[in-house]
C-alpha cells in the first residue's frame, strides 16, 4: 500500500525541480519581450521579434503546466518521476539541438559574447531614471532619443 505523503513528496520535488530549471527560459523569453519593446527602431519587423520571444515564453509555460497536470494525475511515485523525466527532456530538447550545431551561422548570431555587444540596453521603463535624461541613441532627425520611455509613450502596436 502507498503512503499518500510519498505521492505527494514525489509530486512537489518533480513539480519544484522542472519550475525551477524552466524560470530562467521564461525570463529571458520576458526580458526580450521587454528589449524589442523598448528598442522597436533597432527591428526591421519588431512584431515579429516580439511575437518570438513571446511563443517562446507560450511554450515553455504551457510546458511547465502540462507538467503540472500530468503529475496530478499521475497515482504511483514511480510513473510521477518517470513522468517527469519524459517532460524534462522535451523541455531540454530544444538547447540539445541548439548544443549539436557546430558552424552555423545564426548560431554565432546569438552567441552571449555577440548578442553582449549587440543588444545594448539604450532605454529603460526604470523608475531611478529621470524623465528628462536623454540616451546615446539618435533618432531618425537627429536628435536624442529619451533614455526613459513610459507606458503612455508607446503605440498600441
Amino acid at each position: 500500500m502507498l503512503s499518500i505523503g510519498a505521492i505527494l513528496f514525489a509530486r512537489f520535488i518533480c513539480a519544484t525541480i522542472l519550475h525551477l530549471s524552466l524560470i530562467e527560459e521564461v525570463n529571458s523569453a520576458l526580458m526580450n519581450m521587454k528589449y524589442v519593446l523598448n528598442h522597436h527602431y533597432i527591428f526591421q519587423r519588431p512584431n515579429l521579434a516580439f511575437m518570438i520571444s513571446y511563443m517562446h515564453f507560450f511554450v515553455t509555460t504551457a510546458t511547465e503546466l502540462c507538467n503540472v497536470c500530468i503529475i496530478i494525475t499521475s497515482l504511483y511515485p514511480v510513473s510521477i518521476v518517470l513522468n517527469f523525466i519524459a517532460i524534462a527532456i522535451i523541455a531540454e530538447f530544444d538547447n540539445y539541438v541548439y548544443g549539436s550545431m557546430r558552424n552555423e551561422y545564426c548560431k554565432k548570431l546569438i552567441e552571449k559574447n555577440i548578442a553582449e555587444k549587440v543588444l545594448i540596453v539604450h532605454h529603460t521603463t526604470s523608475k531611478r531614471c529621470a524623465d528628462d535624461e536623454l540616451s546615446d541613441v539618435k533618432d531618425d532627425d537627429g536628435n536624442y532619443r529619451k533614455l526613459k520611455i513610459k507606458f503612455s509613450d508607446r503605440s498600441c502596436g
